[in-house]
């Protein structure tokens, strides 16, 4: 005949101690490996970054000389060499009228807009919506009740954690058609104002 003898209060503290202290161990074993995963992921990019690729330019060209030329130290406002001053007001005319001209400088705005607005996302966004409202509760026999004033202040905070690169490249791409954009204001405007020497000379 087997006999089971009760088991005191101290090896039931004892067998909950040891308990807690495996499930503690194991805990912060998982939380170990999801931080190293989550690490790890973290470095990871969405795709490559970008390598220009090497231009074959030649050393020299077919109609370069052997005697050193300075190079001509022209401005952005090229045509003051010229030492006419009605081509100086036509010119500043054109830049000040021109549509296509501002058309290009909106599309500048706007990209450089659109990347700072990108940017933005590596930060959290904070949501703050306050609200008061008042109620009265009307009594018996018609006469006016409390009045009660509510105000709800509701505060949202999230963050998105840019696990595969995304929102990296999203700046990156920005910061590029930024950049185009400016260079094609310039191209826009560097190729009025040869138009308009052109056609004031040619006239």
């Amino acid at each position: 005949m087997i006999r089971l003898h009760p088991i005191s209060h101290a090896s039931r503290s004892i067998a909950r101690q040891s308990i807690t202290r495996c499930c503690i161990r194991r805990h912060c074993w998982l939380v170990a490996n999801l931080a190293a995963v989550l690490f790890g992921v973290v470095a990871c990019t969405l795709g490559p970054d970008y390598k220009r690729q090497p231009m074959n330019l030649p050393a020299t060209f077919h109609s370069s000389t052997t005697q050193e030329v300075s190079a001509p130290q022209l401005g952005m406002n090229w045509w003051i060499l010229f030492g006419d001053p009605a081509l100086d007001d036509l010119e500043r005319q054109a830049v000040a009228g021109n549509p296509g001209l501002q058309a290009a400088m909106e599309r500048v705005t706007q990209a450089r807009a659109a990347a700072r607005i990108a940017g933005s996302q590596f930060y959290p966004v904070i949501t703050f919506q306050p609200a008061i409202g008042r109620s009265q509760s009307p009594r018996p026999g018609g006469a006016s009740g409390s009045t009660q004033t509510q105000v709800q202040i509701p505060f949202d905070l999230s963050y998105e954690v840019d696990i595969w690169g995304q929102i990296r490249r999203n700046v990156e791409s920005a910061n590029a058609t930024a950049e185009a954009s400016a260079d094609d204001y310039q191209v826009v405007l560097q190729t009025l104002e040869a138009d308009i020497a052109q056609d004031y000379f040619e006239i």
